[in-house]
């Protein structure tokens, strides 16, 4: 049986259903529907019984039958999920392979989630966990800190939440505690942190508690894109804090998006500049994807701005080299936003202040890689070898 789950089943439960080799697909927060579904499977399946599983999609006789969703988990119950299971993972493999952004410190990476949900209104965003914010208790973060470090020993935590320091007084106290703790831990907010929702106090905490880098998710620095985007954020304040991160010896990083609907060259421009003046570490300039079910991917095709690459769901990344351009207004040609994003790369990479530290990061980079190409022929090659002798 194949279950399928994550944010393009959440965005697209009906269309990845209807996908001959899928039997069902899990809407949402998945815990408790597969704990359920398995339950039920094991004992023999019956039609009647899966219909009781929440947030389920599934077949019958080519039917596709949808259960009644789940509520949210509320923050009582995220705080009684056991961890995630490290433990069935290829450990040695993950941790020479891992990686979220340019920079890292450790050598024994895992991510962390502390919160579910994000009450931002941006219409590029998934949005998976839901509007709603959901946080797990700091005593119950503080747990899984530990555990990690002490099952696994890990030097590096990379914190995942969508709108981390959305409740300060909550943020402040995590970081605190694990300052207090006292962890042979770096940590990285690797998801990015709002940059007009941080002030120096919490910069400062972050900074005592083990964090050196500091990604903020700007996504443009046109004004008026911004505004398009329903980002509410001001740039003047990114701009402030952005100078305050770096003042405090922070690594920083940003966002940027180009091709939105609304946006002109001029705009484009803009943003490039923008980001340029930043004193920035580092920089992804990204061309638009339209995940499905977004406020903005429904708008793309209402109007026609979908172009052929979009019809194919392996485009759907971000790719820095020849990126494949999925929306199209007509206001840019698609050779011209290309130009765009690898003109600022050259810019903004090969730029004095920052190429030979970029360089010496680049080259764990493609260290790793080799590392993780032997790593997975000596996986294989006892498999292939089997294969061959049976």
């Amino acid at each position: 049986q194949v279950v399928i789950g994550g944010s393009h089943a959440t965005g697209s439960p009906y269309e990845t259903i209807e996908n001959p080799f899928v039997d069902f697909v899990v809407k949402g927060e998945g815990e408790y529907p597969m704990l359920h579904l398995s339950r039920t499977l094991r004992q023999g399946r019956k039609a009647e019984d899966i219909s009781q599983v929440g947030s389920l999609f599934y077949k019958v006789d080519g039917t596709v039958k949808k259960n009644k969703e789940d509520e949210d988990l509320n923050n009582a119950i995220l705080d009684e999920l056991p961890y995630p299971a490290f433990h069935l993972l290829d450990l040695d493999y993950a941790f020479k392979s891992v990686s979220h952004g340019l920079f890292n410190k450790g050598k024994r990476v895992l991510p962390l989630m502390t919160a579910r949900g994000c009450p931002q209104t941006c219409t590029f965003c998934c949005r998976l966990m839901g509007f709603h914010l959901r946080e797990r208790s700091v005593q119950n973060v503080m747990k899984e800190i530990r555990f990690l470090v002490n099952t696994y020993q890990i030097d590096e935590i990379y914190f995942e939440d969508d709108d981390f320091t959305n409740n300060r007084e909550r943020a402040l106290e995590i970081m605190r505690a694990i300052r207090d703790a006292k962890l042979p831990i770096s940590i990285k907010f690797a998801n990015g942190l709002r940059a007009d929702n941080i002030d120096e106090e919490m910069m400062v905490a972050i900074k005592e508690a083990g964090g050196y880098w500091l990604g903020f998710g700007i996504e443009s620095g046109s004004q008026k894109v911004l505004e398009i985007m329903k980002k509410n954020l001001d740039l003047d304040t990114a701009k402030k804090n952005v100078a305050l991160a770096k003042s405090l010896g922070f690594f920083v990083g940003a966002n940027c998006i180009m091709g939105y609907p609304g946006e002109t060259r001029e705009d484009m421009k803009q943003s490039i500049d923008f980001f340029q003046k930043l004193g920035l570490d580092s920089c992804a300039i990204v061309g638009l994807v339209p995940f499905p079910k977004t406020a903005l991917h429904g708008l793309c095709k209402q109007n026609g701005y979908l172009t052929q690459y979009a019809d194919n769901y392996d485009n759907y990344y971000f790719k820095i080299f020849n990126p494949k351009i999925l929306v199209l207004t007509g206001e840019v040609p698609e050779q011209e936003i290309r130009w765009f994003i690898k003109m600022f790369y050259l810019k903004f990479y090969f730029h004095p202040k920052r190429v030979f530290r970029v360089a010496r990061f680049a080259l764990n980079k493609i260290k790793s890689l080799f590392i993780k190409r032997e790593l997975t022929l000596n996986r294989l090659l006892p498999q292939l070898r089997k294969a061959v002798m049976e």
